[in-house]
C-alpha cells in the first residue's frame, strides 16, 4: 500500500529543518516540536480560513445576484435578459437571497474538513512525487 511506503508530513517537515540548520543531533527534538506546533495551530487555521471562506462565498455570490440583476436590465445585453433572469432567479432558489444567508459552527467545521482533506491530499501526491524522484 502506498500508506505505508510514505514518509509522514512531520518527518518531511523535520527532515527539511535538518537539512536548513544542519543539525543531525536535534532529530528528536525539532520533530518533537514540529509536531506540537502543528498539532496546536494546524486545526485553528482550518477553521480560521473555512470561516473566511464561507464569508467571502457570500460576498461574492451577493456581488453575483447583483451583477446578474445589473445586466438583465442593460439595453446592450437585451437579446441574453431572458437567460440572465433565470440565471438569477434560479441561484436564488437554490441558495436562496444573498441578505439571509447565515453560517453556523456546523458549515465552519464542513467547509474546515474539505480544506483539510484537500491538503492532505495534496501532501499526498508531493510525497508521491518526491518518492518517485527518488527511484
Amino acid at each position: 500500500s502506498y500508506l505505508s511506503e510514505i514518509v509522514s508530513y512531520p518527518d518531511l517537515m523535520a527532515n527539511q529543518l535538518r537539512r536548513y540548520t544542519g543539525d543531525d543531533d536535534d532529530d528528536d527534538a525539532a520533530r518533537m516540536l514540529l509536531d506540537v506546533v502543528l498539532l496546536l495551530i494546524q486545526p485553528t487555521l482550518y477553521l480560521f480560513f473555512a470561516a473566511l471562506s464561507l464569508l467571502q462565498f457570500q460576498v461574492l455570490y451577493e456581488y453575483l445576484v447583483h451583477y446578474l440583476n445589473v445586466a438583465r436590465k442593460s439595453g446592450f445585453l437585451g437579446p441574453v435578459a431572458v437567460y440572465l433572469e433565470n440565471a438569477s432567479s434560479n441561484l436564488q432558489k437554490i441558495l436562496g437571497k444573498p441578505g439571509n444567508m447565515r453560517f453556523d459552527l456546523t458549515h465552519v467545521i464542513l467547509v474546515a474538513l474539505l480544506i483539510s482533506s484537500l491538503v492532505g491530499a495534496e501532501k499526498l501526491r508531493i510525497l508521491l512525487e518526491q518518492r518517485k524522484r527518488k527511484n
